[in-house]
């Protein structure tokens, strides 16, 4: 695969003066002022580059797209100034859709000055409104270098067009070989920001979600097949940026992933080979990266319907992540990394209890013990909160050791006293907040352990009333949660005050 390379930049001074000559920083410039619009839109990129952060400056290029520009612009100028305002943090709602809607109009006159003849694609006017604008597109329509920076500003900002994003995948697909490696990662990892792309799973159309015309997914087929030959000379956390991005977007490439495995697996081998010494040329695996891979897989993988070559293939994985990445590492990860590693292990029903128990575990501990003695006030709440998830997560473990006993105790204990200590907040979000947390604890606590239950309804119960004499909000479903809390501590008399609330709120 080829590889692009840049220009070197001016210096900063130079950018500076030349784009406060092209627009000034009180409102922008008028047509008279931008001479040559190639030459501006290439400063404002250099300006972007070199991170000139005068929110006045920035300003006035918003205020001259939405102006004097907004007609004048090529695909390719709209492409630059899209990852421009994304790289510098000045991506707007407003004019991103703008520039957006001035690349598929421009799309649009070439295909139709090409002759070709309107197609209408499915779900391909879910963004501009425009049903029947839909035209088919040379790949010469827009360069390889416009596509990445289109795809990189959308996966920065957040804010695209599908449209615009099915046809620069119908590019990259046809002009793949333009691409190198790094390059074709880095567009995959872009779209795999984005959610509004994921396909719904199990073939079930999501709830609101709007089916996208079929480049995209194409464009993850086609890289799947040629990735694998090109993973050896990719980083390692590019390896598990690929498969970040096609489990968010949820493609499953049984091919591609036994490839990834088993390059991260060489990768790990060599990484516990004492005798490789300073020949080694990169970087080992860390623990982050494992991280990312295992929570990845086990967002899109079933294990339990995967082809062997794959099942076997991440078996031996996980076994060297966990023995030589992941083991004596765990404190690199935070609370919710572990929460997220535990669950990603037990889905991938490659649960190690002993990496569990020892590493995992204690990690959690320390965090939540350091998290108790180090928070007040406000953080508090965001303290019990945590530890009301890794309750959730202990409640879900297949076994229950003596360790998670402790752990488990403790947080149920210090949730309890937060709670009797803390008064209902004045925020209606906050005082959600905290009944939240008393619910989803109460549902953590079997039968088995009623005392600490009744001691948690004590601590709660005055919160919740309060709650609703104040009116504070609450949805008929929060209502129904805490009327079964109710009937299982036998407190009748908030039962009957929670029942008029709800027969209030059904009126």
């Amino acid at each position: 695969m080829a590889c692009l390379s840049g220009p070197r930049l001016p210096s900063h001074q130079l950018v500076t003066s030349l784009l406060r000559n092209f627009a000034s920083a009180t409102g922008g410039a008028t047509q008279k002022q931008i001479i040559n619009i190639a030459d501006w839109v290439s400063q404002v990129r250099q300006s972007a580059q070199e991170g000139v952060v005068d929110r006045d400056f920035w300003r006035s290029v918003i205020n001259n797209i939405r102006g004097p520009l907004a007609d004048k612009l090529s695909v390719h100028h709209c492409a630059v100034l899209l990852h421009a305002l994304a790289t510098a943090g000045h991506a707007e709602f407003e004019c991103m859709t703008l520039l957006n809607g001035r690349i598929l109009g421009e799309l649009e006159a070439m295909g139709l000055n090409e002759g070709e003849v309107p197609e209408k694609e499915e779900g391909a006017a879910a963004d501009s409104g425009k049903a029947d604008s839909e035209v088919a597109l040379p790949s010469s329509c827009m360069s390889v270098s416009d596509c990445r920076l289109i795809a990189r500003a959308s996966g920065q900002s957040r804010m695209y067009d599908s449209q615009v994003l099915d046809v620069v995948a119908g590019v990259l697909v046809s002009r793949l070989s333009e691409l190198h490696a790094g390059q074709l990662v880095s567009v995959l990892e872009s779209y795999g920001r984005l959610p509004r792309l994921r396909r719904p799973m199990n073939g079930e159309e999501e709830e609101g979600h709007q089916p996208e015309a079929g480049n995209v997914q194409l464009l993850f087929e086609v890289a799947a097949s040629v990735l694998p030959e090109y993973l050896p000379q990719l980083q390692s956390f590019q390896l598990c940026a690929i498969a970040q991005a096609y489990a968010k977007l949820g493609f499953l490439s049984p091919p591609l992933f036994s490839a990834l495995c088993e390059e991260l697996t060489t990768r790990l081998v060599s990484d516990d080979d004492l005798t490789a010494g300073s020949s080694r040329k990169r970087k080992p695996v860390t623990p982050l990266e494992a991280h990312r891979f295992i929570v990845s897989m086990a967002t899109v993988v079933d294990i339990e319907t995967v082809d062997d070559g794959l099942r076997d293939a991440l078996r031996r994985c996980l076994e060297k992540m966990i023995k030589i990445c992941l083991y004596y590492t765990t404190t690199q990860l935070d609370t919710k990394g572990c929460l997220q590693l535990m669950a990603a292990l037990r889905k991938l029903k490659h649960y190690d209890e002993k990496f569990v128990n020892t590493r995992l575990l204690p990690t959690l501990n320390h965090h939540y013990m350091k998290s108790r003695a180090a928070s007040a006030g406000d953080d508090g709440l965001a303290r019990v909160h945590e530890g009301v998830l890794i309750v959730e997560c202990l409640s879900a473990m297949p076994q229950a050791t003596a360790m998670i006993a402790r752990l488990r105790e403790t947080i149920v204990y210090d949730v309890i006293e937060y709670i009797a200590e803390a008064d209902l907040p004045s925020s209606d979000r906050a005082a959600r907040e905290l009944l939240s947390v008393m619910s989803r604890l109460m549902a953590c606590l079997p039968s088995s352990e009623s005392s600490a239950a009744v001691e948690l309804w004590e601590a709660s119960r005055p919160k919740l009333v309060r709650a609703v004499e104040r009116r504070l909000p609450m949805s008929d479903s929060d209502l129904k949660r805490y009327l079964r809390i109710c009937e299982r501590v036998d407190d009748e008399e908030v039962a009957s005050i929670l029942s008029a609330e709800l027969g209030a709120t059904r009126r």
